[in-house]
C-alpha cells in the first residue's frame, strides 16, 4: 500500500512539473520584425518556443510563400536560443500532448484581439489547447504586418520594407512580386 501511494505521489509531481510546450503558430507570410518581437518575449518567458509555420485557407489570396518557405525565411532573423521552427506538418509528427501546449498570440490593437480570440477558440475546439498567452506588441510595431510587407514590396518600396522585415526576407518578397 505504501509503495502504491509513493508511485501516485511521484506521478502527481511529474504531471505538475510536466514541461509545457510553447508554440507560436501563424502563416508568417512573410515573418516581420513584429513577429520577431513576440518570439523574443515568449522565449524570455519559456526558454523554448516552437514557431509553427502553417497555411490558412482564409488567407489563400494573400499567401505568397509556402509554410516551408516561411520556415526558411525565419532563419534570416537573429532568433533567441531555444527557438525552433517547423511547419505544422512537421510539428504534428512530434505527437505533442496538446494538454501541455501554451499557444502564444501577438496583438497590436483591439481588432487583432478580436481576431485572435476566434483563433484561440478554434484551437481549443479542434485541438483541445486550453492555455493561451497574448503578448501585446510594442508601439513601434503597431502598424507592422505581413500585409504591409507585401504592399511595400508590390510598390517597390525597399526602404519601407527594410524597416519591417530582414534584408533576406525583403529580397525574397521583391523577387516573388
Amino acid at each position: 500500500m505504501i509503495r502504491y501511494i509513493e508511485i501516485k505521489q511521484k506521478q502527481k509531481r511529474r504531471k505538475r512539473n510536466a514541461k509545457c510546450v510553447c508554440v507560436y503558430p501563424g502563416t508568417f507570410c512573410p515573418p516581420t520584425f513584429g513577429h520577431l518581437e513576440i518570439v523574443k518575449k515568449a522565449a524570455e518567458m519559456f526558454g523554448e518556443v516552437y514557431i509553427i509555420c502553417s497555411a490558412n485557407p482564409d488567407k489563400e489570396g494573400s499567401v505568397l510563400f509556402s509554410p516551408e518557405e516561411c520556415r526558411e525565411m525565419w532563419w534570416s532573423y537573429d532568433l533567441p536560443v531555444g527557438v525552433k521552427i517547423a511547419t505544422l506538418a512537421e510539428f504534428m509528427e512530434k505527437e505533442i500532448d496538446f494538454s501541455r501546449v501554451v499557444m502564444v498570440r501577438g496583438v497590436r490593437d483591439d481588432g487583432d484581439f478580436e481576431y485572435e480570440k476566434k483563433v484561440m477558440m478554434g484551437n481549443n475546439r479542434e485541438l483541445g489547447i486550453d492555455k493561451f498567452l497574448v503578448i501585446v506588441s510594442e508601439e513601434k510595431y503597431k502598424n507592422v504586418s505581413s500585409t504591409l510587407a507585401r504592399k511595400l514590396a508590390t510598390a517597390g518600396d525597399g526602404v519601407g520594407l527594410a524597416e519591417i522585415v530582414s534584408n533576406e526576407v525583403a529580397k525574397k518578397l521583391m523577387e516573388r512580386i
